[in-house]
């Protein structure tokens, strides 16, 4: 008998972790889609904010959800994930955090400024408003891991 829930409790803790795993590609999918109601709907079924996209051939290597929406310049996937308790510290591949990278964004944007080349405004003040963000966030985690 206990042998048979031994091997019983194996096979749900499977089913569980590789139910874990399409819920936490799906939604490195749907962020990397920017659908935002379908990464809510993801999050509440309890994908993994902090998952990463290493499995997934169609998404760049080591992308988490919140690297891919600061990529995007996406605020309302921002904050949603941020509502679902992302880590604003979790590093990708490249060691870059969100914040990191929204910072190098805008620098990007202000550097094609003084260049003189033209540049969209509206992912400018996206960008700008998700360091913001991120910022608020960062100062009000409890640690910092780095």
């Amino acid at each position: 008998m206990k042998m048979r829930i031994m091997i019983t409790s194996i096979y749900i803790m499977t089913n569980a972790y590789a139910y874990q795993q399409e819920l936490d590609k799906a939604l490195c999918c749907a962020t990397h889609m920017s659908a935002v109601d379908r990464v809510e709907q993801l999050l509440a079924e309890g994908a993994n904010p902090d998952a990463d996209s290493m499995t997934l051939e169609a998404l760049p290597k080591g992308m988490r959800p919140l690297h891919v929406a600061v990529s995007n310049a996406n605020i309302p996937l921002v904050n949603k994930l941020i509502d679902y308790g992302v880590d604003p510290f979790r590093r990708d591949v490249s060691y870059c955090s969100a914040l990191e990278l929204a910072q190098k964004k805008l620098y990007e944007f202000k550097d094609a400024c003084s260049c003189g080349k033209s540049i969209d405004r509206k992912s400018k003040a996206h960008c700008k408003e998700i360091v913001r963000l991120l910022n608020c966030v960062a100062k009000a985690a409890p640690y910092n891991l780095n």
